[in-house]
């Protein structure tokens, strides 16, 4: 199949079902060539590992040793080619990407910004690989991710910071770089639906994901269609099952203005098991449309790519 950077209508996308077999129902995304969408997401990851007393001399101060991390990425998407059932091949470019997190000991920080100059600390090496990393997909107009090339984040970034140990131990003892999988789940599989649906997240255990539509509200200064998601309730005995202490809920809300989800909050518990087997903590993810815009496509060489 050949696929050009210009507006062609490309006969290869237009799938009835997508590898699985699943049946793509049509959506609300109205994918047009040279559209462009920047996204900031987010995902706050934070648990308790122990207690800690304090006397402050006016009597004895106690609390909980808390942890946190917090990855932040700019994601730019630009759909270069729209095929004639609506599914859009897209090129998405980490922009930026900024985690900062604490050691749960003694509250000592670690940050970095790809934006600085300087280097990373040991742990953040993982995101310091995806910085600038860009890649495809293919998305059906109802946000089923139909291909996605090179699913995995790159590892390439080698060189770190000399920093202090505990600097160093609070970059490395945190959950991995969220997905692009889940990433792009997140933005594209919670757009609304005209009547309840059921979607397959992987974040990063795969679960299903109830979508329904929950009525209109303002957000980001639009009049928005407001959707209600959390992990569908099944019983024990399902292969699927998700245990109730590790379900999410959360919201979504589109603008039919933008033609895109504006903003994504979902939450729920995931085990802390870079820390220690078997904690839970508790984990959020933010999404939120920042830019979008047009632009020029200019012809380029035939891209031999075939969905899978």
């Amino acid at each position: 199949m050949r696929l050009f950077a210009i507006p062609v209508l490309l006969a290869g996308l237009a799938l009835a079902a997508t590898a699985d077999d699943t049946v793509v129902r049509p959506g609300p995304w109205a994918f047009r060539p040279g559209q462009t969408y920047t996204y900031e997401a987010k995902t706050e990851f934070a648990y308790s590992n122990g207690s800690y007393e304090v006397d402050t001399g006016c009597g004895k101060y106690k609390g909980e040793k808390t942890t946190h991390q917090v990855e932040t990425l700019q994601l730019k998407a630009t759909v270069t080619a729209v095929g004639d059932d609506g599914a859009a091949r897209i090129t998405f470019e980490v922009v930026s990407v900024a985690v900062e997190a604490n050691d749960g000991e003694g509250g000592v920080k670690a940050d970095w910004d790809s934006h600085a100059k300087g280097l990373p600390q040991e742990g953040y090496l993982r995101w310091a690989s995806i910085a600038g990393h860009k890649f495809d997909a293919i998305i059906a107009p109802d946000g089923v991710i139909r291909e996605l090339a090179n699913p995995d984040w790159p590892t390439s970034a080698t060189k770190s910071a000399d920093r202090p140990s505990m600097e160093t131990k609070a970059s490395k003892n945190h959950r991995d770089p969220t997905s692009k999988k889940a990433w792009l789940e997140l933005i594209f599989g919670t757009a609304p639906q005209a009547k309840l649906a059921v979607t397959k997240m992987h974040l990063p255990i795969p679960e299903m994901m109830e979508i329904k539509p929950d009525g209109a509200g303002q957000c980001a200064g639009d009049m928005c269609s407001k959707v209600k998601l959390g992990t569908q309730d099944k019983p024990e005995s399902a292969a699927d099952f998700t245990p109730p202490e590790l379900r999410k809920r959360g919201e979504s809300w589109w603008s039919p203005k933008a033609g895109s989800v504006v903003r994504v909050e979902l939450s729920g518990a995931e085990e802390a098991k870079l820390y220690k087997a078997g904690l839970l903590g508790t984990v959020k993810w933010t999404i939120e449309l920042k830019e979008r815009g047009q632009v020029n496509l200019t012809p380029g060489k035939p891209d031999t790519a075939t969905p899978k």
